[in-house]
């Protein structure tokens, strides 16, 4: 075991989660606890168990170790870092560890999502945004995906501006194989690849979920484009109204009215509200959006309404 490892950075909570049956929860709340590893090894096993609801042995803490350099070019941060992103801890359960290649977000940015089935209308719609959310000054957050997400990434590299894209799977493969060179430009242009799971994870569907939560948690807002239902869309809406930010969703233009790859948007913009089912809410969240009308904070119908956009995402809107 190793004695001097210091548990509040990300390579002693990487040991943490090594151990059986901890995850991130359990891994910040030992850190939070015991500074190093040799004040957990000397800890009262009954101070453990009521810390963690969990049985940890001491033939588990002895095969606490560090963890190997992370690869080259990706870097490591950390629950208890100084640069890890300051909104990811407003989440029940935030990221222990994040792997990054590039930068993490260190200005007010905006999600900008939607459906990897985008029609011209979207994909314009998302440039649009993220271009004018640049020149406002800015980030932009998204997944990376095809559809909108590229559309807006690509658009505010285009910008000159920076991007952050969060993924399904290790940063070291970022995916899909089509935007593996927005990748790289994403990179290059000063923003960078985020990823909670390590390098070499595949792309699961559970992962790309699980991402769309940090989407939401490191942006002042998020701006729907375009959205069908279902839709990993709404996911990233679910997680931002939980988490108290405001949503913008873009009204869908008159002649798409009753094209199904805007059922999202207008659900989300429907004045009568929408069926809290379809975003997946339930309990407290679900009767919650059950009285929003509409759920939307703001509905985008033109470039009209950037500042108002603005407002809400620098927070001075009456």
């Amino acid at each position: 075991m190793v004695t001097s490892l210091r548990l509040r950075s990300a390579e002693g909570l990487l040991a943490l989660l090594g151990l059986p049956g901890i995850g991130p929860a359990r891994a910040i709340r030992l850190a939070t606890a015991f500074e190093t590893a040799d004040a957990l090894r000397d800890a009262d096993p009954n101070v453990l168990q009521r810390l963690l609801d969990h049985p940890v042995s001491a033939r588990d803490l002895l095969g606490l170790a560090e963890p190997p350099a992370a690869p080259d070019g990706i870097r490591r941060v950390g629950y208890f870092d100084e640069g890890y992103p300051h909104g990811l801890r407003d989440l029940s359960v935030p990221p222990a560890v994040l792997w990054v290649v590039g930068t993490l977000p260190d200005v007010p940015s905006l999600a900008i999502v939607g459906t990897r089935n985008a029609d011209k209308v979207g994909l314009m719609a998302a440039q649009r945004v993220a271009m004018a959310a640049v020149a406002a000054g800015f980030g932009v957050v998204s997944g990376l995906a095809l559809g909108i997400d590229a559309a807006a990434q690509n658009a505010a590299v285009e910008a000159g501006g920076r991007t952050w894209a969060v993924l399904g799977g290790g940063v070291d493969r970022p995916t899909p194989v089509k935007n593996v060179d927005l990748a790289a430009r994403i990179v290059q242009g000063g923003g960078g690849l985020i990823a909670e799971v390590a390098p070499g994870s595949r792309t699961t569907g559970p992962a790309l979920v699980a991402r769309d939560r940090l989407q939401a948690a490191m942006s002042r807002v998020t701006v729907v484009v375009q959205s069908g239902i279902p839709s990993g869309t709404l996911h990233t809406v679910r997680w931002t109204l939980l988490l108290r930010r405001p949503l913008a969703v873009l009204a869908p233009p008159a002649a798409h009215l009753i094209s199904s790859s805007w059922a999202g948007n207008e659900a989300l913009i429907d004045p009568e509200g929408c069926n809290p089912s379809l975003l997946g809410a339930r309990g407290q969240l679900a009767s919650e959006i059950g009285l929003r009308r509409p759920v939307a904070d703001l509905v985008v119908r033109g470039r009209e309404d950037y500042p108002r956009l603005w407002a809400i995402a620098t927070g001075d809107l009456n």
